[in-house]
């Protein structure tokens, strides 16, 4: 996995916005996850976080549940691109 940590993430590569700024441990995951039942298999979605454990609850995340970190952007906003996994049996 390719996570850029410096520059922005291009928000013209995500078929799906979602704002978690100033929201808290576990409310971005929350967020994150409800976005992703109702997207399909391959979108991507773009979310921005200030929380300070966003990164390593996201990566968490995204290992337990097999969905794909694809750009991680840190700074005073933290952005993150990520994209749902196929369907494996059960919803994710």
């Amino acid at each position: 996995m390719s996570i850029d940590t410096h520059g922005t993430v291009d928000e013209k590569t995500a078929a799906r916005y979602l704002d978690c700024r100033d929201l808290r441990c576990p409310l971005p995951i929350v967020k994150i996850s409800r976005a992703f039942k109702e997207m399909s298999s391959g979108q991507t979605l773009l979310v921005e976080a200030n929380d300070p454990a966003f990164k390593s609850d996201l990566e968490a995340w995204v290992r337990t549940m097999g969905h794909e970190l694809l750009e991680f952007s840190e700074g005073q906003t933290q952005q993150a691109l990520l994209r749902k996994s196929p369907r494996t049996g059960e919803d994710r």
